[in-house]
């Protein structure tokens, strides 16, 4: 039995909750003895409901103050000790329980409770936990200071105590679109916290505040320049400074700029090592530049430090709780494009089937099953994608390449055009049926359906395509000029550079050539392709030897192609090693038997060399093939 007839109050401010409030009053009537609810305005028929509930109600004009309506509750709060709600949080049984036992046994004045949001499922989770001091002592005048992102902090150290964690759970409605994104609320949030900032210019938590408004509104150069002001006051606690570069890695992730991002997150992890969410900030820049062995290693962290998190003491102020099937997914795509399928494929078949993720990693298993030339798994996976969900676009795309490489094409069309008569604008399956139209020749059926994409002139991919349909007609300046376009936007990629080549090579212009060659080669130095058309420019600029050097780097790549070997002859007859040249076509002979032109070359070289019988045997050989 409690010795105090009022042992705990519940205090709360609401406006126009009419929806939220009853929820919060069922979970917590059993644990208050009162509760005390304070209205700010209501329109809605909030104050009837409480009333009902046989709260205690009271009004007060707002004055873009949440201390002064938040102290203005605890005011009439009478029990020993107090727990401070939102109309949108709500309690379960088993943690009404541990609010009971750790107030009566507890020594401490005042505990964290950790707040668990739900939040749109990505990789830094499906929730996140923020710990908030909610639970103190009544009597020791203990009371919120702030504008806004009010706390009772200062005044428990005042009255000679700590703020201690606990292993106490309260949900949160969460951070949906339509809450967190209510433009109207962030403004005025903004004003009221800039109101504040001129009352104490050097309050760094006003600043970090300030930083998360903008980072709401998406507007990440105004969220950094607040960030980066408040880490220079040096008076943000250490707890709170960890969360601060934190969410200025995310911002500075979100804005391009992944060495930012590293450097904040590793100095969040500085002040507060035991942390999951600048792993995962870390990890989805390294995923976003293409360091993979990184995001492996952090992906891989990440999964080691989610260990049920809720069994242990909370001990930190905000945390993302990552969803491992999220997590499993992001490691299995970090491993995919590392080019190390075998781990990939692990990851993807963890996600588990009944997660709203499975689609996905299904789709990525399917991807990683094609290249590694399984194709009967490949299909056998995809179909179950499209058994479940027919109009999935990627997923008719990625069955009409797996038909498509069995030499298909009419079917592989069939899915390519089934997935654009759903999205006319997906590039992939107008990508892959335009390139089956070039393989049979169809040039025009090709140029048709690149003419009539959707948004033609903004997809790089799509333009690229556009040039090369150009260049197989002949219309080698209007590919030219699509091309260098791309190039100059920074929008290419190896196969642009070396289309470019291959138009520059078509216009005479072995300069040109040289040079986009050489920046494809930096993209992809193992593609051998650009080697060959480098190495037959040198030639036409009559560079022999360097000619020689670039084809036998070829060669060393990939020896078994003839054309290297017959480029390679070429240049070593314009130098006159007649013997050099013999062995080059000779190789080239070895590689591909029936070719005259070889034959007639070595017959040729045979002669100048004075091996008359040998010349003989070439000229016999094209004679009697």
């Amino acid at each position: 039995m409690r010795n105090n007839p009022i042992y705990l109050s519940l205090c709360m401010i609401v406006k126009n909750e009419e929806e939220l409030l009853p929820r919060c009053l069922d979970s917590a009537k059993v644990l208050a003895d009162e509760i005390i609810i304070v209205d700010t305005g209501s329109t809605d028929n909030t104050v009837s409901i409480a009333e009902r509930y046989g709260t205690r109600c009271y009004s007060f004009e707002w004055q873009n103050d949440f201390s002064a309506v938040r102290n203005y509750s605890l005011h009439y709060a009478r029990g020993e000790w107090i727990l401070v709600l939102d109309a949108d949080e709500w309690l379960t049984p088993e943690n009404t329980e541990k609010i009971k036992r750790l107030t009566q046994t507890a020594k401490g004045i005042a505990f964290y409770l950790n707040f668990r949001s739900r939040i749109r499922s990505s990789a830094a989770g499906d929730y996140v936990i923020t710990a908030h001091p909610r639970l103190f002592k009544n009597g020791l005048n203990i009371r919120f200071s702030g504008r806004i992102h009010e706390h009772i902090t200062d005044s428990v150290h005042t009255a000679g105590g700590t703020i201690e964690p606990t292993d106490i759970f309260v949900e949160h409605e969460g951070y949906s679109d339509e809450r967190m994104l209510n433009r109207k609320k962030i403004e005025r949030n903004i004003a009221i916290l800039k109101r504040e900032l001129q009352e104490s210019p050097e309050n760094g938590m006003i600043y970090f505040y300030l930083g998360e408004c903008y980072s709401l509104l998406e507007q990440w150069s105004e969220a950094l320049q607040w960030y980066e002001e408040g880490a220079r006051k040096k008076t943000i606690p250490p707890d709170n400074l960890a969360l601060l570069y934190q969410n200025a890695g995310t911002a500075y992730l979100n804005s391009g700029n992944i060495p930012e991002a590293y450097r904040a997150e590793r100095q969040s992890l500085k002040f507060h090592p035991v942390r999951v969410t600048p792993h995962i900030v870390i990890a989805e820049s390294a995923l976003t530049e293409g360091n993979y062995d990184l995001a492996v290693w952090e992906y891989t962290t990440v999964l080691e430090q989610t260990q049920n998190p809720e069994t242990r003491i909370f001990d930190r102020i905000s945390e993302h709780i990552p969803n491992c099937n999220v997590i499993r997914l992001r490691l299995g795509q970090a491993y995919f494009l590392s080019k190390d399928y075998e781990n990939a494929e692990i990851n993807f078949k963890v996600v588990n089937q009944s997660h709203s993720l499975w689609r996905d990693a299904q789709k990525w298993l399917t991807k990683t099953y094609f290249l590694t030339k399984r194709f009967d798994d490949a299909l056998k996976c995809i179909n179950d994608v499209i058994s479940n969900v027919p109009d999935d676009v990627e997923a008719l795309t990625l069955k009409g390449k797996i038909i498509g490489n069995s030499g298909n094409l009419d079917d592989a069309l069939k899915y390519f055009h089934q997935a654009l008569d759903i999205n006319p604008a997906y590039v992939e399956a107008r990508s892959d049926a335009v390139r089956i139209q070039l393989v049979r020749g169809k040039i025009s059926e090709a140029q048709a359906m690149i003419e009539n994409a959707p948004g033609l002139e903004t997809v790089p991919g799509l333009l690229k395509l556009r040039a090369e349909i150009l260049f197989r007609m002949g219309n080698h300046l209007e590919a030219q000029a699509i091309l260098e376009q791309l190039i100059s936007q920074n929008q290419a990629e190896f196969e642009t550079y070396f289309l470019t080549a291959l138009t520059a090579d078509a216009l005479g212009n072995s300069d040109d050539v040289l040079h986009y060659c050489s920046e494809a080669q930096k993209m992809n130095p193992s593609d051998i392709r650009t080697y060959i058309l480098q190495g037959n420019a040198l030639i036409k600029k009559q560079q022999y030897q360097e000619a020689i050097a670039v084809l036998k780097t070829a060669a060393q790549r990939k020896p078994d192609v003839p054309d290297v070997w017959k480029s390679i002859g070429i240049a070593a007859v314009k130098l006159e090693d007649y013997a050099g040249a013999k062995e080059a076509y000779e190789t080239a002979l070895r590689l591909q038997p029936d070719d005259i032109t070889i034959k007639r070359s070595l017959a040729a070289l045979c002669s100048k060399l004075g091996l008359l019988n040998e010349a003989e045997k070439y000229l016999l050989m094209i004679k009697t093939p």
